[in-house]
């Protein structure tokens, strides 16, 4: 079943450490097994990323395989250790559209 991401970072987090982060990724060149879609940007005042996946297993494999070196290769292991956990949505996909 499809799942939906939704992590809300602090207030300190913002898109040069995003980039930093998925600069060591290549979402773009070489974007992940599973992924279906992924957004960030601020909204509400803080930075957030909403990714949907194919499957609660994809996005776990991505995670410990590449986003998780990425993150302390970008930012360090402390800082990773203190970012929140992401909420996971069960999600059925009727459609979506990628212009």
């Amino acid at each position: 079943m499809a799942i939906g991401l939704v992590n809300r970072f602090s207030e300190s987090f913002d898109t040069e450490r995003y980039d930093a982060i998925t600069g060591f990724l290549d979402l773009h060149g070489n974007p992940p097994d599973g992924l279906i879609f992924q957004s960030s940007g601020h909204l509400e005042g803080v930075f957030q990323v909403f990714a949907v996946w194919e499957s609660r297993e994809h996005f776990d494999r991505f995670r410990e395989e590449r986003l998780i070196p990425a993150m302390v290769e970008a930012v360090g292991a402390e800082a990773v250790a203190q970012m929140p956990d992401a909420v996971y949505i069960e999600a059925s996909i009727h459609d979506y559209v990628v212009p």
